[in-house]
């Protein structure tokens, strides 16, 4: 099974024999893991791949003579080698992977010899020797309930002897029954079978979730689609990149939305303010980026200036929150200069400075958490940077924008903004995992929160998905689970 997790998962190496492995990704047709034991001493096991993943041993391992120069022993489960997983993860979130060890497995019962927990440190793979000396690979899906197993007869493996065993899994994804266990001893071919599952697959039916696809800076896509959740619930969907779906214009998915890609900026929308005639505002064509983007360049020159948007209230109600992407950049001539730029916040008298910025690219979440009550979460350079709130009585529009402040000479000041929605919040976002499989892909949604959120647009990273464009056909559908 491919899984894709968002924080890193410890690889566990439960052994009680001597042992070397090699763990390989077909998909990357290079080893991604390579422990040989040779050390002979020491607390560290070298990877020989060129993955730099370091074994740690754990408990009471004894070095001992190997099949080839040294090897370790292990007895008992307390005894381990721990390693990092790879950087395309861990074989649990592999549709296809091999291993191979030489063991030399003592005394009776069963014993692991490769496992892996998750993010959580619960059981979520394993291959081991089964009491009967047969080999048994088990995985746990976070999809569906139950283990998937595939065990071959027994006598397969024989005690107090070096066995070289191979175990290889193809095509393994989330449906019941998929994916081809083939298990080698010395050689030979000792089992193959399916995965088979123990709990039921999914299914989906049902109209296809409409979707939209956005662009900011940096060619960061996203795609959103939208969906009610009860307290605490989680929702699944399978997405398929196939032809004969279209993504929605952005502005039904939104309360606001504005990327001027049509490369004009609406009047009504759109407020230029300047103090002196130094300055000039409106669509730039990036030369970073090649897209369409409102802003305000200084020339050499004293003076401030200011793009702000002009957005009517109603279009900004308590429970929602305003996103924008901005960039600030500077052209070069000589070295005397001062500058500044600011991220500002008003009404058509009066303009306030959220945060003094520097030539950075910004992304800004204003939310409305009350008729006055308002916050703001500043990123710079895609980290978050820091919190504020204001409690602030305005008009009948919100007015929001960056100032460019330059002296000296020879310095041309820059300041821009895209992207610019208005969309619902949640005092904590809804958790969002993707999981990868050989055709189609699987999106949890979980609502974080007590209450429900009704009709809460919901951010997927496109990178996961493949996306890089705001144009890809995707068939959007709810996952129906049958447990």
């Amino acid at each position: 099974m491919k899984r894709k997790k968002l924080s890193c998962i410890a690889l566990l190496l439960f052994m009680f024999f001597a042992f070397g492995i090699v763990a390989e990704s077909v998909a990357l047709a290079a080893p991604i893991g390579e422990w040989k034991f040779d050390e002979g001493h020491g607390i560290l096991a070298d990877d020989s791949s060129d993955q730099g993943k370091t074994g740690r041993l754990w408990g009471a391992p004894t070095w001992v003579e190997g099949i080839r120069s040294k090897a370790l022993q292990f007895a008992s489960s307390a005894d381990y080698v721990q390693v990092a997983p790879s950087v395309s993860g861990s074989l649990n979130t592999l549709c296809n992977w091999s291993i191979t060890a030489y063991i030399k497995p003592t005394g009776t019962g069963e014993g692991y010899v490769y496992s892996e927990k998750d993010h959580e440190n619960n059981l979520c793979l394993y291959i081991s020797i089964t009491e009967d000396d047969g080999i048994k690979v088990a995985t746990n899906h976070s999809l569906r309930p139950g283990w998937d197993t595939y065990q071959t007869g027994s006598n397969k493996i024989k005690r107090n002897e070096w066995n070289h065993l191979v175990v290889t899994l193809e095509n393994g994804g989330v449906k019941a029954d998929s994916g081809i266990v083939k298990c080698y001893v010395n050689g030979a071919l000792a089992g193959e079978g399916r995965l088979g599952c123990s709990g039921t697959s999914f299914s989906y039916s049902g109209n296809a979730i409409p979707y939209c696809i956005t662009k900011s800076d940096f060619d960061k896509f996203t795609v959103w689609l939208k969906t009610s959740l009860q307290g605490n619930e989680t929702k699944y969907f399978c997405m398929r990149k196939v032809p004969g779906y279209t993504p929605i214009n952005p502005s039904t998915m939104f309360q606001f939305y504005e990327d001027f890609e049509s490369g004009t900026a609406a009047s009504s929308k759109w407020q230029y303010i300047k103090n002196d005639e130094k300055g000039s505002g409106g669509i730039f064509t990036d030369w970073k980026f090649d897209l369409y983007s409102v802003g305000a360049t200084q020339p050499p020159g004293f003076g401030t200036i200011c793009y702000l948007a002009k957005i009517p209230l109603s279009l900004i109600p308590v429970g929602t929150a305003l996103h924008w992407s901005s960039e600030n950049y500077m052209n070069w001539s000589w070295s005397t200069f001062t500058y500044s730029y600011s991220i500002g916040l008003g009404t058509d008298q009066s303009r306030i400075t959220i945060h003094d910025a520097g030539s950075y690219t910004y992304d800004v979440i204003i939310k409305r958490v009350s008729t006055d009550g308002w916050e703001f979460d500043i990123y710079r350079d895609g980290e978050y940077f820091e919190s504020k709130a204001l409690t602030q009585s305005f008009t009948s529009y919100l007015l929001f924008g960056m100032n460019s402040y330059r002296g000296g000479n020879g310095l041309t000041t820059n300041a821009r903004m895209d992207n610019v929605i208005v969309r619902t919040y949640a005092s904590i976002e809804p958790t969002v995992s993707v999981f990868e499989f050989t055709d189609y892909y699987i999106v949890s949604v979980k609502n974080n929160l007590g209450t429900a959120l009704t009709d809460y647009q919901v951010p997927i990273p496109a990178a996961q998905l493949g996306i890089l464009n705001t144009t890809t056909s995707l068939e959007m559908k709810q996952v129906t689970k049958a447990w």
